[in-house]
């Protein structure tokens, strides 16, 4: 704190609060201006104006049929967030997250349950003396036997394991992503509209020819 008029100071200073260097400015004092260092010197790709529209996190959510899951004669459906994190250096982030993992697991575990009943019907066994055979071959019944199955599938692991960090660049209406700028980077038409970017990314077992996204405010 200091005087206007005879420059005497008090206290300590506030310090500085840093907006973090961009492709355009360097790191920046919000509260005095003062910067420090220099702006980010990027690939001239990562700077176009067609790739700076891109900047942000997009999301998507999609339905995942159980025939895509390998699942036959089941007709839950996995509800799964894909999202895109395109920042200003060319670096991209790619992932999923499944909405409705608990439900979908407990309807899963209840179809292999009945299923599983059934078969064992089939065999001359009615419920109780199919839960006594499981436990005796086994060590658990056959509701138990169910959700190890499905414990075992780990379904959100598996969607997991697809989450990746990567990089990009656009060129028009082009996105180019890839693992690294070593690998060969895979090309795919995009039309924007705002905040809304339509893909053209058709995923094998789902209808759609497009993946639609929305950009995450903030």
């Amino acid at each position: 704190k200091t005087c206007s008029v005879c420059k005497e100071t008090e206290g300590e200073a506030l310090g500085h609060t840093w907006i973090d260097a961009t492709t355009e400015t360097p790191k920046t004092c919000s509260a005095c201006a003062l910067t420090e260092g220099e702006r980010i010197i990027t690939d001239p790709r990562f700077t176009t104006a067609a790739t700076k529209d891109l900047y942000g996190k997009w999301t998507a959510d999609l339905e995942i049929p159980s025939e895509m899951l390998g699942i036959e004669g089941f007709d839950g459906a996995l509800t799964v967030q894909i999202y895109i994190d395109l920042d200003n250096k060319g670096a991209m982030g790619l992932g999923y997250i499944i909405s409705n993992i608990d439900e979908f697991n407990t309807s899963l575990s209840d179809y292999l349950e009945a299923l599983l009943y059934s078969e064992l019907e089939a065999a001359g066994l009615d419920k109780t003396a199919a839960d006594e055979a499981l436990v005796e071959e086994l060590g658990m019944t056959v509701p138990e036997y169910a959700d190890a199955i499905v414990k075992e599938a780990n379904l959100a692991a598996v969607f997991e394991a697809f989450n990746i960090t990567g990089v990009y660049y656009v060129d028009g209406t082009t996105l180019y992503t890839g693992i690294s700028w070593d690998s060969e980077l895979e090309p795919s038409e995009f039309n924007l509209d705002g905040n809304t970017l339509v893909l053209a990314e058709e995923l094998s077992g789902l209808s759609e020819e497009s993946i639609t996204f929305t950009r995450n405010a903030g």
